[in-house]
């Protein structure tokens, strides 16, 4: 592989350089914490903006790695990208090393048409409205047009919630740019909204479809014989009222 060491995160995200490069990136902010997985974080240039932001892949064990938001790193990895999306694959703790601390600046952004030069940076969007109900995935769609993932912590988000501002990093997974939310104080000012409480027989009868909250159900049957699932019925049972519950 051939090293480079004055390389800069928006040399990696405009396409400046060769896959599997080994490459130093110096005087990069820690921009948020570890994944729920524990396999990687977010790093930024002290300058914020559009480019400055790159995912760090941790491979490996690095249970002695503490990290805080506005650390300041010397980092060395190898570049690649995972399913067009960038990232920078660390490979030993002892790579890792934190140099100072700094404030980490945030992207506000509207009205985006293209997400592409904010991938890996932590954007601020004001007034954001839940468009639907949590799907399987841990996901709801924002009404700036973007699904927020659950990467970073589960959020308690659901169909009709108003926040004043919604901030997170911009990842890329399955062909989709998504917000990931780094904790609740990244979701302000929640006003709640419907919520997506629902019957069985509202679902069989109108063929309401995505993340759904059912309550005071009965379970009617055992697990099958390969443990994929049961069925349930509302409470008042009647047409409509049973349906099956995936599990796998």
């Amino acid at each position: 592989d051939d090293q480079t060491s004055a390389i800069t995160i928006f040399d990696l995200q405009q396409g400046n350089v060769a896959e599997d490069t080994t490459v130093t990136l110096t005087e990069v902010l820690v921009s948020s914490p570890l994944t729920t997985e524990g396999d990687g974080f977010f790093v930024q240039d002290p300058a914020g903006g559009e480019y400055s932001g790159m995912y760090i892949y941790l491979q490996g064990s690095f249970s002695d790695l503490f990290l805080s938001v506005g650390d300041q790193l010397t980092l060395t990895g190898s570049y690649t990208e995972y399913y067009d999306f960038p990232e920078v694959t660390v490979t030993s703790e002892t790579a890792i090393e934190v140099t100072g601390f700094d404030e980490l600046p945030i992207t506000e952004v509207a009205d985006v048409t293209d997400w592409e030069p904010y991938e890996s940076v932590i954007v601020t969007l004001a007034d954001q409205t839940v468009q639907d109900c949590t799907n399987q995935y841990g996901e709801v769609g924002l009404s700036e047009g973007i699904q927020m993932d659950d990467a970073f912590f589960s959020f308690d988000s659901s169909k009709g919630d108003v926040y004043e501002s919604v901030s997170g990093a911009i990842a890329y997974s399955y062909g989709e740019f998504k917000l990931w939310p780094r904790d609740e104080a990244d979701l302000a000012g929640k006003t709640p909204g419907e919520g997506c409480s629902s019957t069985i027989a509202s679902i069989q009868s109108e063929g309401v479809e995505g993340g759904v909250e059912l309550s005071e159900v009965v379970v009617t049957s055992g697990l099958t014989y390969d443990g994929e699932g049961f069925f349930i019925q509302d409470a008042g049972g009647g047409e409509y009222a049973g349906i099956y519950v995936y599990t796998a």
